[in-house]
């Protein structure tokens, strides 16, 4: 779950760039972040802001920008109405997945998600969030009131899509993940990290009773394991879906104690140096954990970090602050 902190005001004269989540796009060698209703390009040498493009007006949620393939694909609402017909309100949602043009930054195609129909006594907050794909299929979470669906779109046929419904209410989950067979989601209030199969039919969970775990990342081999992180101070590896048997490191011991009172929201893993990246946003810092070692450091002197991005040869801090890219040394 997300933890957020003020910002002072600043002059006009500064450029202000907090972002939400960043990819590195090799094809034009930038880095590029969702910032409202904007898409940011930044210099991956640098991490320097280059420009700003408004893609989505009104937006309903923050955006998210994941990568399918090499490609940087944008998840965010496009339209929304709401009628109230005989005192019942009906919420018509229309959401896509939508490539992004690297150029011009400005929205291509959408996956032909189709416009769902709601009937709710309040405004749903739907929308699809972080994704994955396997083979032809992109998988997300679409929340619709406090319930989640996991949905899949065919990338090479538009409106060709299907979903399941979870008896779950894991409205909160930051991110899911996939191993390239399977779905991987977390569901911090039935305390479980969740799998679904590529057909979203018969899958399992791994029960973490006490912990509400937010995000979720496949680290490969050596390690071969979903890990996930909780807001509460908790990194939780799996190690046997079918029999719930879960490793838990409270990262706040594994850092010495430097700080305390953490609330990492994501995770994510460098498939470059074979660490995980766990940004702190309420305490400015990055935890960057060894999955092999099963071990921990803290970097300090980051400014609201919310995630991280890397390139072949560099590794930033996604921050929701005056300046969006740090570089982690």
């Amino acid at each position: 779950m997300p933890c957020y902190k003020t910002l002072a005001l600043v002059s006009a004269a500064d450029e202000f760039t907090p972002l939400h989540t960043a990819v590195y796009v090799a094809a034009s060698d930038t880095i590029v972040g969702t910032m409202g209703n904007f898409l940011a390009e930044f210099n991956s040498t640098t991490g320097a802001f280059i420009r700003a493009v408004n893609v989505s007006s009104p937006m309903y949620g923050p955006m998210n920008i994941c990568l399918l393939g090499s490609d940087p694909y944008l998840a965010c609402h496009n339209d929304r109405s709401v009628q109230n017909v005989g005192g019942t309100v009906h919420v018509h949602v229309r959401d896509d997945i939508f490539s992004v043009n690297t150029s011009t930054l400005q929205l291509g195609s959408g996956l032909g998600i189709p416009t769902l129909h709601i009937d709710a006594d309040y405004e749903s907050e739907g929308g699809p969030r972080q994704f994955v794909q396997i083979g032809n299929k992109v998988y997300f979470l679409f929340p619709i009131d406090n319930k989640v669906l996991i949905v899949y779109v065919d990338k090479t046929a538009p409106g060709v899509w299907g979903g399941s419904h979870p008896a779950n209410n894991a409205f909160w989950t930051e991110q899911i993940a996939t191993d390239g067979t399977s779905v991987y989601t977390c569901d911090p209030y039935l305390e479980q990290i969740d799998y679904h199969t590529a057909t979203l039919g018969a899958g399992g969970h791994s029960h973490v009773t006490g912990y509400h775990p937010t995000s979720c990342i496949w680290v490969p081999a050596p390690v071969g394991k979903i890990h996930a992180v909780c807001a509460d101070k908790y990194l939780i590896r799996v190690d046997v879906f079918a029999t719930s048997t879960n490793s838990y490191f409270d990262l706040e011991t594994l850092i010495s104690s430097v700080v305390t009172g953490i609330k990492p929201m994501r995770l994510r893993y460098n498939s470059v140096d074979g660490l995980i990246y766990i940004p702190v946003q309420n305490k400015d810092g990055i935890i960057v954990y060894d999955p092999v070692a099963e071990t921990a450091v803290w970097k300090s002197g980051f400014d609201s970090p919310v995630d991280a991005v890397f390139t072949p040869s560099k590794k930033f801090a996604v921050q929701s602050s005056l300046e969006g890219l740090k570089e982690i040394t």
